[in-house]
C-alpha cells in the first residue's frame, strides 16, 4: 500500500527510500526548498538534505556526495534540479548544525534547460 505522504510528495519519498536502502542513515532530513525559488507551487525540484551515515566514515567529502548522487541518479537526471547535500558521520550529532543555503540567484527563467511553455518548469 502506498502512503498518503508518498502520493503527495513522490520525489521526496523516493529520495528517502533510496537513501535508506543505499546508506542506512542514522539521521536523514530532506527539506523541500521550492518555496524559495521561482517554480510552480507544489514543485519538488529543489531540495536540501542532511544525511548522517556510518557509510561516510573515513570517506572524503567529495566521495560522500558522489555516493548520495549515485543513489539518487534517476531523480537528478529527471526530476530534481537542485540538491544541497550535507553529508555527515555519526560524530556530527555531538554538535548538530545545518548550514544555510545561499539565496536563489534567478530561477528557471535564467536556466535554458528548465524553461517550458506557459511558465511550467520542465527538464530536458
Amino acid at each position: 500500500m502506498i502512503s498518503a505522504h508518498a502520493m503527495e510528495r513522490p520525489v521526496e519519498s523516493a529520495i528517502h527510500i533510496k537513501l535508506e536502502q543505499c546508506l542506512t542513515p542514522t539521521h536523514l532530513q530532506v527539506i523541500n526548498e521550492c518555496h524559495m525559488h521561482a517554480v510552480p507551487t507544489g514543485s519538488e525540484t529543489h531540495f536540501k538534505m542532511v544525511v548522517v551515515s556510518n557509510s561516510f566514515a573515513w570517506v572524503p567529502l567529495l566521495q560522500q556526495h558522489q555516493m548520495v548522487n549515485e543513489a539518487l541518479k534517476q531523480e537528478l537526471e529527471t526530476r530534481v534540479h537542485a540538491l544541497s547535500i550535507q553529508a555527515k558521520t555519526p560524530q556530527w550529532g555531538v554538535k548538530p548544525h545545518i548550514d544555510r543555503n545561499p539565496a536563489c540567484q534567478g530561477g528557471p527563467k535564467h536556466d535554458q534547460h528548465m524553461v517550458g511553455k506557459e511558465g511550467t518548469v520542465t527538464k530536458d
